[in-house]
């Protein structure tokens, strides 16, 4: 069921991303521009979360294969952070991610994300 959800979802959210925001390339405040910045974010991670269920649906068929990469942590942690920071706004909480000196860690960067926003989202619940 889960391959099926998956695989009905994920044109759609193709199509989602491929679409160029009117207010894209034009003049907007600050604010604005950074609240259309995560909504961007949150729709990539959306579709991350539609692979990650057809990955889910592959794990019958045999072990996934991942190949250890350089990624930078700050940026995942960042990016994590500034995803949920609404999130953690409605449980009237701050939500700053202060991470000094670049790090680069060998791994997946997609299931390092995963990781920091399952953390991040069930530290704010």
């Amino acid at each position: 069921m889960a391959t099926v959800m998956a695989q009905r979802m994920q044109p759609d959210l193709r199509d989602r991303r491929q679409h160029r925001h009117p207010a894209q390339g034009s003049r907007i405040p600050d604010n604005l521009r950074t609240r259309l910045k995560t909504i961007a974010r949150t729709g990539r991670h959306m579709q991350q979360l539609v692979n990650d269920l057809l990955d889910a649906a592959r794990l019958d068929a045999g072990p996934l294969h991942f190949t250890p990469q350089p990624v930078a942590l700050r940026d995942v942690l960042h990016d994590s952070a500034e995803t949920l920071r609404h999130a953690a706004d409605q449980q009237h909480l701050t939500l700053q991610a202060d991470v000094g000196e670049q790090l680069l860690v060998s791994g997946d960067p997609l299931r390092l994300r995963q990781l920091t926003d399952n953390l991040l989202s069930n530290a704010i619940k």
